[in-house]
């Protein structure tokens, strides 16, 4: 599984080996439950027009990312969703949108919210699936009625001793 953070600021080189520039963000399509591309700084002083590379696009990805062709294009990005609020049925708001999660073949699983600052050193983040949320203008609107929480603790390691 790969997050949002897993992409960013990764160099794009051209089939070529020339250097395109960084992805500076990640196109979704909430409606189909994909990652459509990402955006992409140019890497030129002057031409700082936002260009994009769609996935069928994408030949490789690793430490690099190596793309066939980009594009021109304007729409909607992850940070136009980051820091929304979720709010449940009931309109409690339960956390604001922090990360989306998706698989290898870019199908997004979930979003990650967090409680606020002080809540989530003693809960947690909470993972949503993306078939329990309706992306609205101002919000995120929770429908889930599942059993299961999907947690992110903060981990500590106690008790060890370094020998050495």
């Amino acid at each position: 599984m790969y997050r949002c953070k897993n992409f960013l600021a990764m160099k794009v080189l051209g089939s070529g080996g020339r250097n395109l520039g960084a992805i500076a963000d990640i196109i979704p399509n909430f409606r189909e439950g994909i990652i459509e591309g990402f955006s992409i700084n140019g890497s030129a002083l002057f031409n700082r027009k936002r260009k994009v590379v769609h996935t069928k696009d994408i030949i490789y990805y690793g430490d690099n990312m190596i793309v066939s062709s980009l594009v021109e294009e304007k729409g909607l990005t992850f940070d136009n969703i980051k820091d929304m609020e979720v709010v449940d049925i009931c309109g409690n708001i339960i956390g604001i949108v922090e990360d989306i999660v998706f698989d290898n073949k870019f199908s997004i699983k979930g979003i990650i919210i967090c409680p606020g600052v002080v809540k989530k050193l003693y809960e947690g983040k909470r993972i949503l699936l993306i078939d329990e949320v309706i992306f609205g203008e101002d919000n995120v609107l929770f429908h889930g009625k599942t059993k299961f929480n999907f947690i992110s603790l903060r981990h500590s390691i106690n008790g060890v001793e370094c020998n050495e």
